[in-house]
């Protein structure tokens, strides 16, 4: 017994059999999260600092976003948005965490309570998004409270509110 199914692409109508029914129902899927997930790459830069960098860069992350992982995954992709895109001027992570106007926490000196002092959850999301690559493709955030007042709309994560066109 055939048992045949209706798949409707645009404005057409096919009949096809289960197995060709999976497969294309299989491929729109990935077509899908493709589009959803812009971020994801099949092949991601990673990132190397010297540990004092990478002391400052987890310190910031964590005034900026708490210490939840995360949190911190989005703060830390943001700031690596923020170097792969020109506009930023910056070369390097380390750069685009200290480049002026840039981090609250780096330019008003915050993020020095957390130096040597950072939680392991923040270190693994850091780490984690140097390795693999940013999580989403949003350039700026404030926090939530900042944003609401200003009528700014985004994507809330961990209290702060991403979003790219400033």
């Amino acid at each position: 017994m055939t048992v045949t199914y209706q798949v409707t692409l645009d404005v057409c109508l096919v009949y096809i059999n289960r197995r060709d029914y999976l497969k294309r129902l299989l491929g729109l899927l990935l077509v899908v999260f493709t589009l959803a997930f812009p971020s994801a790459k099949a092949e991601a830069k990673e990132y190397r600092l010297p540990k004092w960098q990478y002391d400052i860069v987890v310190a910031v992350v964590q005034q900026e976003g708490g210490d939840s992982y995360e949190s911190a995954l989005w703060v830390a992709s943001t700031i690596v948005n923020r170097t792969e895109n020109p506009k930023f001027n910056a070369n390097t992570i380390y750069d685009t965490v200290i480049a002026e106007g840039q981090f609250e926490a780096y330019g008003a000196g915050h993020y020095q309570k957390y130096l040597g002092n950072t939680s392991k959850t923040v270190k693994k999301a850091v780490s984690d998004v140097l390795k693999n690559g940013p999580v989403h493709n949003f350039h700026y955030f404030w926090g939530a409270e900042y944003a609401s007042m200003m009528g700014r709309n985004g994507v809330n994560v961990g209290g702060n509110v991403y979003f790219n066109n400033y």
